[in-house]
This record gives structure tokens, C-alpha cells and sequence, in this order.
């Protein structure tokens, strides 16, 4: 059981209008919103565009758990990847032992983050949210990082992620803006004490595999 929501940002009204403006377009043209891939193509459409209530929805829906994962993976490997494809760099074994570590290193930094704001939201909100509850939405809230290897989008892909980010911390834990802002600033230091105690450990695993 989610916390009572919050009273949406004014703009959520036009922004979720808008959401669904697009995602009505992609239907009439074709697009299967019904279909597994087509349901999440939709919510992260949705999540970008700061739809008031998909955030809650994904987090209520134990069935989109999978899809939540999935996007993460494909996050962190392009967040992995795209240094050597944007220098079109040659791979060598030295250099996939780098994209693997930062792989890694990011896959502890997502689960380090979403532990912190849940137990944090759980110990000074009140809340009694479970880590899945608070994965599902931060995972998607993640939709603007699918457009960072479009270099003209990279200062609106930042604003737009803190902006969803927000807004999913708020709406899942029912707190103010000002205490989603507290609790994602709290979540970078701590995960940047996990990635500095355990980025040494990952690189040396992976240069001995």
C-alpha cells in the first residue's frame, strides 16, 4: 500500500494530457500498446513526459518488475558503451574489461541508490515501501537516458532526468518536492561512498577473469 498521493506539479495536467496525446498517435498508427514491448515503449513514454500517474502505476504493478529490470539493463549498457561508439574506438580486451567494470560498478551504484531512498523514505516519511516498489518507478523515471547519445540533447536530458526523478520519489513515498529533493541528494553522496569503496574491488575481479 502506496502512501497517500501528492497534489501533482500544476504543468502534470498539460504534461499527462500531452503523454497521452502521443501515445493515442502511436496507437492509430499502428503501434501495439497492448503487446509486452509496446506497454513499456508507452510507460516510458509516459514517465518522460511526466504523466501524474504512471509512476504509482509501475509501482503498484508487481507484473512490470520485469520490464523495470530490463530497462536498467539497457541504461547501463549504453551508459557502458557509448564512450567507445561515439570515439568509434577499436575493442580490444583491455577496453571490454573498462565496459565491464562500468557496467558493474553502475549496476551496484542503481541498487545502492534505490536501497537508500527506500530505507531513507521508510525511516523519516513514514513509509513502509519495499524495494521493488521503489525499483519499478526510479527504473522508469530513467526514460530520458535512452536519448544521451544525441549530443543537441544532452542539457535537456539532464534537466528532464532530475525533473523525473523528482517526481517519481514524490509520488511513490507522497512526500513534497522539497523532501524528494532531500532524499535524491542524500542517495548521491551514499552512492558515491558505495562506487568508492567498491569500484577498486570490481576492477581488480574483472582484470583477473
Amino acid at each position: 500500500m502506496l502512501p497517500e498521493a501528492p497534489t501533482p506539479w500544476p504543468f502534470q495536467e498539460k504534461t499527462t494530457e500531452w503523454a497521452g496525446s502521443v501515445t493515442g498517435s502511436l496507437a492509430r498508427s499502428g503501434f501495439a500498446p497492448d503487446t509486452p514491448h509496446g506497454s513499456v515503449v508507452t510507460r516510458l513514454i509516459r514517465a518522460a513526459m511526466l504523466d501524474k500517474t504512471v509512476y504509482r502505476e509501475v509501482a503498484t504493478d508487481p507484473r512490470c518488475e520485469k520490464e523495470a529490470w530490463i530497462i536498467m539493463a539497457a541504461i547501463i549498457g549504453l551508459v557502458s558503451f557509448y564512450p567507445y561508439l561515439s570515439s568509434l574506438g577499436s575493442f580490444t580486451s583491455s577496453s571490454m574489461t573498462r565496459i565491464a567494470s562500468v557496467a558493474a560498478i553502475q549496476a551496484v551504484a542503481w541498487v545502492a541508490r534505490v536501497w537508500i531512498i527506500q530505507m531513507l523514505a521508510n525511516m523519516w516519511l513514514g513509509s513502509k515501501l519495499t524495494f521493488q516498489q521503489m525499483f519499478r518507478p526510479l527504473a522508469y523515471a530513467q526514460a530520458p537516458s535512452l536519448l544521451m547519445f544525441l549530443p543537441p540533447m544532452t542539457t535537456l536530458v539532464t534537466v528532464l532526468g532530475i525533473a523525473t526523478n523528482t517526481a517519481a520519489i514524490r509520488d511513490v513515498t507522497g512526500c513534497n518536492t522539497v523532501q524528494a529533493v532531500v532524499l535524491s541528494v542524500v542517495s548521491v553522496i551514499g552512492v558515491m561512498i558505495c562506487i568508492g569503496l567498491a569500484s577498486p574491488i570490481i576492477y581488480k575481479l574483472m582484470q583477473a577473469m
